[in-house]
């Protein structure tokens, strides 16, 4: 299964993926300068109802961050479930990238959220990755 807003094309596997609409739609609605649509750096979803996209601005200036606790179904399922913003999702802009390393962080009232092709870091807590774009 291919990660919401990652739909690959035979003909040109290399063309940059999308992130979901709603990432781009939140983005707008936090900093109307957002550069969207937005292109999808990391996915991941782990065994514990988690899955986070990292997605760049279209214009290349900026990181963004949305997580998604699934409460029914993941984003990508038919009645895909949208990260709502204090309920089940967080979106924040300004993450970082340690390209070496291929982890992104950001931090929202003192936590850290840390997505890498392996894992997802929520302050303390590490939740093990069993899906992610691009791959480990």
């Amino acid at each position: 299964m291919v990660p919401s807003g990652a739909a690959t094309s035979a003909a040109n596997p290399a063309r940059p993926r999308a992130c979901p609409q709603f990432v781009s739609a939140g983005a707008l609605k936090q900093d109307p300068s957002a550069a969207v649509p937005m292109q999808l750096v990391q996915y991941v979803r782990t065994g514990n109802n988690k899955e986070a996209w990292i997605c760049r601005e279209r214009d290349g200036s900026g990181l963004w961050y949305q997580g998604h606790d699934r409460l029914e179904n993941w984003a990508d399922e038919d009645g895909g479930e949208i990260p709502e913003e204090g309920k089940n999702g967080l979106l924040r802009p300004g993450a970082t990238e340690d390209a070496k390393n291929r982890s992104y962080s950001v931090t929202n009232d003192g936590t850290t959220y840390t997505v890498t092709p392996r894992s997802l870091a929520i302050g303390s807590k590490t939740y093990g990755v069993i899906q992610a774009y691009p791959p480990a």
